[in-house]
């Protein structure tokens, strides 16, 4: 399995060593085809697989894993999801949901340009995915840690996690047998249904899951490459 790092001064990181160029991931190459600025976001893009960081360690200790009056976002970077909240810290910022107020996301900036991060997932800082800014679309274009561009598997692997720890977290009974919960998203985020494809057995507990699901929207807007909508099937709770 190839190695893969990334040479950020950050607090929050683990060291690690250079990798061997044969070691390097190549990322997917866009075309003129694909964007104007396709030469500069190439040029990102492979910078910042160079040397990549699978993993970084959080400390959990020190970080407020729920947005509140005492944390101050950082204004600086006008390319920022409104979706969330970004909170500073050392050379890192920290991505609270809005609508949530949990920290879901760790973002690394590489300065350099156009803009690059590298976006891992809190709390167990995983990688989840490397993007540049593309001036010529006004977008970013989204890697996965292994080079391809950012998928539509993974985006509704994505809100899985997402509505699967708010539900962990805000549920006040879990539901004694699996419950399937279907969403129809456009690509701005915003979801257009939410439905229990099968039902908990109990109204109350079905209620507040839809609840739930309905106060963590919206999501990310679609990456480029993506279909005007998506329809997906979360599993929740046990068989």
């Amino acid at each position: 399995m190839k190695k893969y790092l990334l040479l950020i001064a950050c607090g929050l990181l683990l060291s690690a060593p250079t990798v061997n160029a044969q070691d390097t991931i190549i990322p997917y190459q866009l075309t003129e085809q694909d964007s104007g600025g396709y030469h500069f976001v190439n040029l990102a893009s492979e910078k910042m697989f160079k040397n990549l960081i699978p993993r970084i360690r959080i400390d959990t200790r020190k970080i407020s894993d729920t947005y509140n009056e005492t944390l101050i976002p950082n204004k600086h970077n006008k390319y920022k999801n409104p979706n969330y909240y970004y909170v500073q810290y050392r050379y890192a910022e920290l991505m609270y949901d809005k609508k949530t107020g949990d920290l879901v996301e760790v973002c690394v900036e590489k300065m350099s340009n156009p803009k690059s991060d590298a976006i891992y997932d809190y709390p167990t800082g995983r990688l989840k995915y490397i993007q540049v800014f593309d001036g010529a679309s006004n977008s970013f274009v989204k890697y996965m840690p292994y080079g391809s561009l950012y998928t539509d598997r993974a985006y509704m692997s994505n809100i899985s996690l997402r509505l699967t720890r708010r539900l962990n977290k805000n549920l006040s009974t879990k539901p004694e047998t699996q419950v399937k919960i279907y969403l129809d998203i456009n690509s701005d985020g915003k979801l257009i249904k939410s439905a229990l494809q099968q039902s908990s057995g109990n109204e109350e507990i079905d209620k507040e899951i839809l609840d739930i699901v309905k106060g963590t929207a919206p999501f990310d807007k679609f990456p480029q490459k993506f279909p005007q909508h998506l329809e997906m099937l979360i599993e929740y709770g046990n068989k």
